[in-house]
């Protein structure tokens, strides 16, 4: 696990994590595979799926799928779970996250 100080110079030179930081105090995402699939399902209003670099096989199919199925965007992040973690103010590790808000969506996409 990184130094707190040398996550926090990282995240401040990252925009899309700074970005995602945003959001997460705006409560414009959620996170977490399942809490994220279900959202999915359920129809209410997600915008674009972000996955960390580090999850397993099973549970990138999964995500996919899901988004896939009900046609919600999604991208493979460079960042591990631990740094999307940090970055939205978890303390577990957090494998992906839903955007809830468009204009949050489209700033993350513009970024990568």
């Amino acid at each position: 696990m990184m130094h707190w100080k040398e996550n926090f110079r990282k995240m401040n030179n990252d925009k899309i994590l700074g970005m995602l930081g945003l959001a997460a105090r705006a409560r414009k995402i959620t996170a977490g595979t399942e809490i994220v699939t279900e959202r999915i399902k359920s129809g209410k209003g997600v915008k674009l799926v972000l996955i960390a670099s580090d999850v397993s096989e099973n549970t990138f199919k999964k995500i996919v799928n899901c988004c896939e199925y009900y046609g919600i965007d999604h991208i493979s992040l460079q960042y591990t779970q631990d740094e999307l973690s940090h970055a939205i103010g978890k303390m577990c590790l957090t494998s992906s996250v839903a955007i809830m808000d468009r204009n949050f969506a489209e700033a993350v996409k513009k970024l990568i």
